[in-house]
C-alpha cells in the first residue's frame, strides 16, 4: 500500500456501507439484526448456547440481542430454545428478500464478488455476518483477553464462501482484517481510522470529533477512561501519549496486515474500482429496543 492509496479496511467499509445502505432502501429496516441473529433462527428455534458459535460473535453480544428481542416481543426463551414471534419470522422472511435484491441490483456486485471470495476463503477463522464489537462498551471484536468471544476456525480445504451473500463477504473480509489489526494495536480500528483522520498534535473542539468516538467530554467515555483523550474545561479534546501511539500506529499496522493477509492485491483492485471519498468505518451500536445492535452513521 502506498501512502497516497487509503487502506484497504476504509475500502472494504465503504463497500459495506454503501450495500447496507442499498438493503435498507430495499426494505431492510435492520440489516445488522437480520445478519447476526434472525436469519440463524429457523421456525423451530435454536439452542441459545449454541448461537454465539452459529453467528461468530461474543456471548456477551448475543446475549444483548436476545434479551432485545425478548423485551419487544420478538422472540421468546423457553427451555433453553430461542424461538422468533410471528412478526420477528415475517421480517427474517421479507428482510432476506430485500437484502438478496439489493445485492442483484448493488453497481459493484459483479467488480468484487469473485476477489472477495478468494480473500475470505483464506481467512483462518470464520467471523460475523456483520461487524460487531465484543460487547456495548468495547468495539473490538475480540475483546482482547476477554473470555466471552470464541473463534471458529475456518475449513480451509471446503468450499465456505460461493453460497455466502455479498453482504457477509464484505463483513467477513473486514472483521478479519480488524481481528488482525487488533493483534498489533490494543485498540479497536475505529479508533485508529478517526484518529488518523480528524487529529493532529493540536486541540480539537469536542463538537468537532467524530461522532463514531463517541467522546463525552465527561471523563467516562471509553477512550477517556482508555487513557487516550483528554477533554480539558474548554471542551478541547488532545489525543494523550497512548492516543497519539494508536494514531501513529494506525497505517503502518493496515499497511502490514494488507501485506500479511493473501490475496490482498486482487481485492484491492476490485475494491479501487468502486467510488470512496473519505476515510469511514461501520459504526455498529448497542441501541437497545428490538434492535439491539444496529449501523447508525446514517441516522444521525
Amino acid at each position: 500500500m502506498a501512502d497516497c492509496e487509503l487502506p484497504m479496511n476504509v475500502l472494504l467499509s465503504h463497500a459495506l456501507l454503501g450495500l447496507t445502505r442499498c438493503c435498507e432502501r430495499a426494505g431492510a429496516q435492520e440489516v445488522v439484526l437480520w445478519s447476526n441473529l434472525l436469519r440463524v433462527v429457523g421456525d423451530d428455534g435454536v439452542d441459545r448456547k449454541a448461537l454465539p458459535t452459529m453467528v461468530r460473535l461474543s456471548r456477551r453480544a448475543v446475549r444483548s440481542m436476545v434479551d432485545a428481542l425478548a423485551r419487544h416481543g420478538w422472540a421468546a426463551v423457553d427451555g433453553g430454545v430461542v424461538r422468533l414471534t410471528d412478526v420477528a419470522t415475517d421480517k427474517r422472511r421479507e428482510w432476506a428478500d430485500a437484502i438478496s435484491q439489493a445485492e442483484a441490483s448493488w453497481p459493484g456486485t459483479s467488480e468484487i464478488r469473485g476477489p472477495l471470495e478468494s480473500f475470505v476463503s483464506q481467512l483462518p477463522l470464520e467471523y460475523s455476518h456483520y461487524p460487531c464489537g465484543y460487547g456495548a462498551a468495547d468495539d473490538r471484536i475480540t475483546g482482547g483477553p476477554g473470555a466471552d468471544w470464541k473463534p471458529v476456525a475456518r475449513d480451509l480445504a471446503a468450499d465456505t464462501v460461493s453460497s455466502v451473500s455479498l453482504l457477509a463477504l464484505l463483513s467477513q473480509a473486514l472483521v478479519g482484517f480488524a481481528v488482525e489489526y487488533e493483534s498489533r494495536v490494543p485498540f479497536g480500528i475505529a479508533a485508529g481510522v478517526y484518529f488518523d483522520a480528524a487529529f493532529g498534535d493540536d486541540p480539537l473542539p469536542l463538537a468537532k470529533t467524530p461522532p463514531a468516538l463517541m467522546i463525552a467530554g465527561n471523563g467516562k467515555s471509553g477512550l477517556e477512561r482508555h487513557g487516550a483523550v483528554e477533554v480539558d474545561r474548554s471542551k478541547l479534546v488532545t489525543l494523550t501519549a497512548r492516543g497519539r501511539q494508536v494514531r501513529d500506529a494506525y497505517r503502518p499496522a493496515v499497511r502490514d496486515v494488507e501485506t500479511a493477509l493473501p490475496n490482498s492485491a486482487p481485492l484491492r483492485a476490485a475494491l479501487e474500482t468502486l467510488d470512496v471519498q473519505a476515510a469511514d468505518h461501520p459504526d455498529v451500536r448497542y441501541v437497545g429496543g428490538y434492535a439491539g445492535f444496529a449501523e447508525v452513521s446514517a441516522r444521525r
